[in-house]
Formats: structure tokens, C-alpha cells, sequence
């Protein structure tokens, strides 16, 4: 059975990157963060993500709520490894 490690996040903080960068290869199958629908001022940060963690990023434009990013997220994971 293949672990992921799913984060939704709305809005983040200058801290998360310090957060997922935490994580190491090995810990999960799977790394993926969703966006929440946090806007353009945060993309940045989602970009920085992408960049400098082992996370993914899931992006959509408008806020559905922890558990709708969380359904996102799963039926992502579940399109990567069924």
C-alpha cells in the first residue's frame, strides 16, 4: 500500500516552505499540496513549492473548503495511482 502526504492550503504563510521542506524523500509515495483557491498575491508561494519541496501543487481559482480541497486532492492521488 503506497502512503501520500496530501496539505490543502488556503492562503499560506511565509512559513510553510520551511513546513514541507521538513519532509524527505521516503516518508511518502506521494507529496501533494492544493491550492485552495488562494489567488494570485499567493502563487508565489505555491511556485516556491514546486520548486524547492518534493510537493506537487494542485491549483484551482475558487475556495471549495478544507474538505473540498481534500476531495481534489484525493481524486488526484487516486488518478496518479489508482
Amino acid at each position: 500500500m503506497k502512503k501520500a502526504l496530501l496539505v490543502p492550503i488556503y492562503q499560506p504563510e511565509s512559513g510553510i516552505l520551511p513546513y514541507l521542506k521538513q519532509f524527505k524523500e521516503g516518508d511518502f509515495d506521494y507529496f501533494l499540496v492544493v491550492d485552495d483557491g488562494s489567488g494570485e498575491k499567493y502563487q508565489d508561494r505555491f511556485e516556491e513549492v514546486k520548486k524547492k519541496t518534493l510537493f506537487a501543487v494542485l491549483s484551482y481559482p475558487n475556495n471549495r473548503g478544507k474538505g473540498g480541497a481534500l476531495k481534489a486532492g484525493i481524486a488526484r492521488l487516486l488518478e496518479i495511482d489508482p
